[in-house]
């Protein structure tokens, strides 16, 4: 596997990779139809960003999954740990 980010998370935790692994898939699954979804409305609309740029939709969520990737998991574990207390309502 190639993927830089996705491959120092699972060595830094060997024993959850499997649970890393569908983290990962599953947040940029989500994050690729987001894009797909806003662009197809925006065309709709007729007020797309990129249609003056012309970025096709699969470059469009190529270029944002990239950098998105070395945020996403850190990003997923933190949300996961997060608690609320009654003070922080």
């Amino acid at each position: 596997m190639d993927n830089v980010y996705l491959n120092f998370e699972i060595k830094s935790k060997p024993n959850e990779a499997d649970v890393i692994m569908e983290q990962y898939k599953i947040g940029m699954v989500l994050i690729g139809m987001s894009i797909i979804h806003s662009n197809k409305k925006q065309s709709e609309n007729g007020n797309s960003s990129n249609k003056e740029e012309n970025i096709p939709v699969d470059e469009n969520v190529n270029m944002i999954t990239k950098a998105i990737a070395p945020v996403l998991l850190p990003m997923i574990n933190n949300l996961a740990e997060l608690n609320l207390t009654d003070d922080d309502e």
